[in-house]
């Protein structure tokens, strides 16, 4: 690696897996993924919540193991990926008088620390603020306001919440694990990194990233991010019902939905058959693949629908001019994008991490949607500026460094 470059790491610690992704950043800001780590985590997380605390540890350092052996890198910081139903968000305004004659970054930074002073009880923190336009003067439409001559400036920006426990819990495992946490990133935030194009944003977009027990949305207009949620539903509940219908263990559930799935049974054919293993049967047997789909596809449909109701409940339809992106695991599933279109009522495509080729192989493995999330971190804390060395030196910086020290009191 030329010193020129620096080493980004971001984990992604989902409900059955880890995800750890190593990248270079050179002094252009190009990203090339050169390590790649993956670990199962089945009993360590429930809808993004830590359950059990040792197990998380222990496939975090799994995941970071694998990583390490295929770069060569020491990773001993991580960017770190935060999901559940206990994250919030809300759209919040700041109003700043320059100091100056024109305006300065020293403004810029005060008016959005002012957007950024909101009521919240003492087991809510920020976890993340992306601005949406400057104000200068009433002349709106800004993007960069620095250097522009006015008096007044005004942000509006989009702040996301989460529970003080529920981060400490994960900042907690990934501290087990001997590595040091150098900003967390939203998971939805993060998805729309890597998969959303711009006209997208502009026009109006909602991503939903379906992973194993959450679905994350984001909700994009003229470019900003007006909407952050998540839905507590994803993949698992999917092979938990093929588990139950079929009297399979969780593991052959998950392999089965993995390889045959499908959300429309019409789409299937009546003669295709899979061989199974099923609890209690010492020897396999065969079942109707479309039978599997029939399992499937209403709790597709429930999750679609919560997801629909999300939306509905805090935004208007009618910012979502571009439709609605998939990602994440789930929307690997054959046919959920039609599902999806005839319960959401807008037209859908599948999110994949957008990767240049780098022929060292990960580009085509790192465009399944699965991997949208950890991908986007990166690129996200790239966009951002950052240039910290994930593979040698420890420390926080932005509001992690500011407020770590009070969740741990």
């Amino acid at each position: 690696m030329s010193k020129n470059e620096s080493i980004i790491t971001a984990l992604d610690v989902g409900t059955s897996k880890v995800t750890t992704l190593v990248a270079s950043r050179n002094a252009a800001g190009r990203i090339q993924f050169i390590g790649k780590g993956v670990a199962r985590n089945p009993d360590g997380m429930i809808n993004g919540n830590v359950v059990n605390m040792e197990a998380t540890t222990r496939a975090i350092n799994e995941s970071v193991t694998e990583a390490d052996k295929i770069c060569d890198v020491r990773i001993r910081s991580v960017l770190l990926g935060l999901s559940g139903e206990h994250i919030n968000s809300m759209n919040s305004h700041g109003v700043f008088t320059v100091r100056g004659r024109e305006v300065a970054q020293s403004d810029i930074d005060r008016v959005v620390e002012q957007s950024k002073n909101i009521s919240l009880s003492g087991e809510r923190r920020i976890v993340g603020t992306e601005m949406g336009e400057f104000v200068v003067d009433e002349q709106s439409g800004i993007k960069n306001p620095r250097g522009m001559a006015g008096r007044r400036l005004e942000v509006k920006t989009h702040v996301v919440t989460a529970s003080v426990a529920m981060i400490q819990n994960l900042v907690r495992s990934v501290t087990d694990a001997g590595l040091q946490v150098d900003e967390i990133v939203v998971n939805g935030i993060a998805s729309a990194e890597s998969v959303l194009q711009e006209d997208e944003k502009q026009l109006g977009v909602a991503l939903v990233d379906i992973g194993d027990g959450t679905a994350d949305i984001v909700v994009y207009k003229q470019g900003a991010l007006v909407y952050t949620a998540v839905v507590p539903m994803g993949g698992r509940y999917i092979t938990r019902d093929i588990s139950i219908a079929l009297r399979m263990p969780p593991a052959e559930a998950e392999r089965v939905k993995c390889r045959f799935g499908c959300a429309e049974p019409k789409s299937v054919s009546p003669d295709e058959e899979i061989e199974v293993s099923c609890i209690g049967d010492e020897e396999k047997k065969i079942i109707k693949a479309q039978f599997v789909a029939e399992v499937i596809t209403p709790r597709v449909e429930e999750i679609m629908v919560n997801i629909r109701k999300k939306i509905n409940e805090d935004i208007k339809d009618s910012f979502i001019s571009s439709g609605i992106v998939l990602t994440g695991g789930t929307a690997n599933l054959r046919y959920i994008k039609n599902i999806a279109e005839d319960v959401l009522g807008l037209p859908v495509r599948i999110g994949r991490p957008a990767i240049s080729d780098d022929g060292m192989g990960f580009a085509e493995l790192l465009r399944d949607p699965s991997f949208a999330s950890a991908v986007g971190m990166a690129y996200y804390h790239g966009r951002r500026g950052g240039a910290k060395n994930g593979s040698s030196r420890g420390g926080v910086f932005g509001w992690l460094g500011r407020v770590m020290e009070k969740f741990f009191q």
